[in-house]
């Protein structure tokens, strides 16, 4: 049997090398089929020689015969695919799956190229966002020495940088008295209240006599500085998270989910500026374009054959995709209901549009939740505007990488954003006022009946 590695088809080769001619070989006893297919495999071998590795050679002689079926590759002198594939495979690969790998290389270059440009368009953006966080935070160095001086009998005393941020954060005034503006983590300030470090009270709302304003007092700054400092060197939490806090010590009302207090600005606000999260911006960034850079490069070395194997993850992908969606949509729910909605799932508007999560609250006013699993998700969808007509207000639910597209996308510049967290979502940015919704009563009442009929029949 002739294979192209066989003693017998070494020595034709080494003829046609010296000069032989197909029909040669016919008199030595090769059929004509096998003399052109001998003829070929030289040729291809020569050209190798000559515009390709020795390895790439070396590889192609293993082959034998069964390396004429990439000849489009030597038709379209495409050296570099050819050498590629060539070190992809192995010497006894199956026919049929050789015969693929011309499409598969075509599949990823054009896929690369894709990968490529989305790679330079989010590396420009986030040199740009870089760009401008690192005059911010220039600017926040240089206020940074103007808080001390309008606030020294709070901070002269607070050296570590981290430790200041954090009390800028936190703290803010009420009564010129410094007090707590959001939360800390539930175990630690109650810690506080019993070193008297923190005092909570509640006083006369100077307009209203019925009105109780509730403040927790800071009577240590500096103690709070120093303890959150050994909290941090010992991986303590120092931040609110309301998963943390027990359910037997709110017992007459619902664990806030926010770590805001109400009606209190923090310092950094009081003075425009948002310290901490510019600077974990910037790091986050550095860290996004070193891992946009490092996986273009993993990608330029990927066999071909992963594509094959991707296409056959694809519906595995899929479902995968629709698991991150339904939960998405079972956080909207909760964040809806807890807002004072009454809620409901893929409820069908006007135009056949069908909503992901949709609730109406007391006053009437319809909110419309869109959950996003992936980039390639949010991308296609080219209907998402007409929902805004139906609704006084409209948010997108997504994980915190797919919200940064969100965030510089023009046409979502009026809808709020939703970052999704493992059990709870927290706002990103707030939807601006939208006109009335058209057809309320209708959805509301639709709402209703299909709420009803879920409880009815069970779908």
């Amino acid at each position: 049997m002739i294979t192209g590695k066989d003693e017998r088809s070494l020595w034709a080769i080494q003829r046609l090398r010296e000069g032989w001619k197909p029909s040669d070989l016919m008199k030595q006893g090769f059929t004509e089929s096998q003399a052109k297919k001998l003829s070929q495999f030289r040729n291809c071998l020569m050209q190798l020689e000559e515009y390709c590795q020795p390895e790439h050679v070396q590889k192609w002689s293993q082959l034998g015969l069964n390396g004429l079926f990439l000849l489009s590759m030597f038709r379209e002198k495409d050296w570099d695919g050819l050498g590629e594939i060539l070190m992809s495979i192995e010497p006894n690969i199956k026919r049929d799956d050789l015969i693929e790998y011309p499409t598969l290389i075509k599949e990823k270059r054009d896929r690369l190229r894709e990968v490529e440009k989305n790679v330079k368009y989010k590396v420009r953006d986030l040199e740009r966002e870089r760009e401008k966080l690192e005059q911010t935070i220039d600017s926040i160095e240089k206020e940074r020495k103007k808080i001390k001086k309008l606030l020294p009998e709070l901070f002269h005393e607070v050296t570590n940088d981290d430790a200041l941020d954090f009390l800028m954060d936190h703290l803010g005034l009420r009564n010129d008295r410094p007090c707590l503006a959001k939360r800390l983590d539930y175990n630690w300030q109650r810690n506080l209240k019993k070193k008297g470090i923190i005092v909570f009270k509640e006083e006369v709302h100077p307009e209203d006599a019925w009105e109780k304003i509730r403040t927790h007092y800071v009577l240590d700054v500096l103690a709070i500085a120093e303890d959150f400092q050994k909290r941090k060197k010992r991986g303590y939490r120092t931040e609110y998270n309301y998963e943390y806090v027990p359910q037997n010590d709110w017992v007459y009302w619902d664990i806030p989910e926010e770590a805001e207090y109400w009606g209190i600005d923090s310092l950094s606000k009081l003075i425009g500026q948002k310290i901490t999260q510019e600077k974990k911006r910037l790091k986050e960034i550095e860290q996004e374009m070193k891992q946009a850079e490092e996986g273009l490069k993993s990608f330029r070395k990927r066999r071909p054959e992963s594509f094959s194997e991707a296409l056959n993850r694809s519906n595995q992908f899929a479902s995968f995709d629709m698991e991150k969606h339904g939960n998405l949509q079972a956080l909207g729910l909760k964040w809806l209901y807890n807002k004072g909605y009454m809620v409901t799932t893929e409820l069908t508007l006007p135009d056949n549009l069908r909503c992901d999560v949709i609730g109406v609250d007391k006053e009437g006013k319809i909110c419309i939740l869109e959950c996003k699993a992936s980039y390639q998700d949010f991308k296609k969808d080219e209907k998402w505007q007409r929902y805004l007509k139906y609704c006084d207000s409209y948010y997108f639910v997504a994980e915190k990488d797919l919200l940064y597209w969100m965030q510089i996308d023009s046409q979502c510049t009026n809808v709020g954003l939703l970052k999704a967290h493992s059990k709870h979502l927290e706002i990103d940015r707030e939807c601006k006022p939208m006109s009335k919704a058209e057809q309320a009563e209708d959805t509301a009442f639709n709402i209703g009946r299909q709420l009803s009929r879920r409880f009815s029949f069970g779908h």
